[in-house]
């Protein structure tokens, strides 16, 4: 079969989620053509976009005709077969432009909350298909009646073989990234009461969302940027990575935290979601699960006393992710769904 040529502007955005590199790595050893094209770098940085921003009766509209200019022209240069796009703004006209004049298929990878931005959900259903991370999302995104989408493809959570393998620094790099627990995540007011009552008991360290500093956490939140070699030291040092899933944006899905944290061999303790069944991880088995504000601390307590279950569950999971769900799976399972498409 055919090489797959694939263009890919995205919001990089490495300070919070690296996940469109790995991608972009993944599909590029399965023998396929992927061409990065991170939004943030290739246009948000230029004078353009420095000039814009100071006259404030310049609408989005008009920021966004510069964008689509850009990627015109590598569009025009790369001929693609797919255009797959992440956390960006495609105006009805592009995609019907670029569907019509450049002969591909378009896709979006779906953030958290897209549903909810007007501009992203009323162009839905221009896309050719959906990948979402939320499996919860697939039938209200396919749904007929409505005339959506009709391939919806799950977005699993992935970690990457290279990166997320246990590291423990140097001597200075293990004192400053040592805690009994650690979460890396934004801010959400369901997260707060658990991280809080953990904080009661526990040496807690935040890491993300500057807002964490504006709380009563702040004495835990650490202000420096969570990528990279730093966020495997962060994973690598902790007693337990906790996941605390945010209610106003997910309903089953599962953060990249519980593959990234069990790939590096740290115990994660998280609340459960419909998602991580769907991982064939199974609670206290090969995942610690909690349910509750109590139940959190109560496990945490529990496990940090039995450091030999901690380490049997953490290895079953451990051996799940390798085999199922790294950037390698990800990337062999998106491209024989576009060659499915291809073909049909």
């Amino acid at each position: 079969m055919d090489k797959i040529k694939i263009f890919y502007p995205c919001i990089l955005d490495y300070g919070t989620t690296d996940y469109p590199l790995f991608l972009t790595d993944a599909i590029l050893e399965t023998g396929n053509e992927i061409h990065l094209f991170p939004i943030d770098i290739n246009y948000e940085n230029t004078i353009m976009r420095r000039l814009i921003s100071r006259i404030p009766f310049i609408s989005k509209k008009i920021e966004n005709f510069f964008i689509e200019l850009k990627l015109k022209k590598s569009i025009r240069s790369i001929k693609p077969d797919i255009i797959l796009t992440g956390g960006i703004h495609l105006s009805k006209s592009f995609i019907k432009v670029i569907k019509s004049d450049f002969k591909c298929k378009t896709g979006l990878i779906m953030g958290y909350s897209e549903l909810l931005i007007p501009e992203r959900s009323n162009v839905m259903s221009d896309f050719d298909f959906i990948v979402t991370i939320d499996s919860y999302l697939i039938p209200i995104i396919k749904g007929e009646r409505y005339h959506r989408v009709k391939d919806v493809y799950w977005r699993f959570p992935a970690a990457d073989l290279v990166e997320h393998s246990k590291i423990h620094g140097t001597q200075f790099q293990c004192s400053r990234y040592k805690s009994d627990i650690v979460f890396i995540g934004g801010f959400s007011k369901n997260r707060l009461e658990i991280l809080k009552e953990i904080s009661k008991y526990f040496n807690l360290k935040i890491w993300g969302s500057k807002k964490w500093k504006e709380t009563e956490l702040d004495h835990c939140y650490n202000d420096e940027p969570i990528y990279g070699l730093k966020k495997t030291l962060v994973y690598s040092n902790a007693k337990i990575i906790i996941n605390i899933a945010d209610n106003e944006k997910h309903v089953n899905a599962v953060n990249e935290r519980v593959p990234e944290g069990l790939l590096c061999n740290t115990f994660v303790l998280s609340c459960y979601t419909e998602d991580l069944s769907r991982m064939d991880l199974i609670p206290n088995e090969s995942i610690g699960i909690f349910s509750d504000k109590t139940d959190v601390v109560e496990k945490i307590k529990y496990f940090l006393d039995n450091p030999y279950l901690m380490k049997s569950i953490t290895k079953k999971g451990n051996e799940i992710i390798k085999q199922k769900f790294t950037y390698t799976n990800l990337a062999s399972y998106l491209i024989s769904k576009f060659q499915n498409m291809e073909e049909n």
